[in-house]
């Protein structure tokens, strides 16, 4: 509950930086238009470290879905067009690029969620 509260309050915080309000003239499909920051790709000129990342498993990125509250299915390591929607909602929440892809930045943002439920899952002493 914790996480997906801390995550609406991103989203809040975007949409006020981004200068929307409840008032903002609503988009041919009904929505109200929301500016939020592009993300460039990766270029040459990152540092190895960035380049060489780990990419997480079906089933880790689900779990972490699951754990920030946008992912509704089973965690079962198949991913499908559930999940691939679940990770473009993150990355809108998140200001990401949301092209459904769990790249470096979308990782970063999204591992926490992850963490978070190995830390509820340890027993207690």
């Amino acid at each position: 509950m914790e996480t997906q509260l801390a995550m609406l309050d991103e989203r809040v915080s975007q949409l006020e930086r981004g200068g929307f309000s409840m008032n903002a003239p609503a988009s041919s499909s009904g929505s109200a238009a929301v500016n939020l920051p592009t993300v460039t790709e990766p270029s040459a000129a990152d540092s190895l470290e960035d380049r060489l990342w780990t990419k997480p498993t079906p089933y880790d990125v689900q779990q972490a879905l699951k754990n920030a509250g946008v992912y509704h299915g089973p965690v079962d390591g198949k991913p499908g067009p559930l999940t691939k929607s679940s990770i473009r909602e993150f990355q809108r929440v998140q200001g990401l690029n949301a092209d459904g892809v769990v790249g470096k930045r979308t990782w970063e943002k999204l591992s926490p969620y992850l963490e978070a439920s190995t830390v509820a899952a340890s027993p207690v002493k």
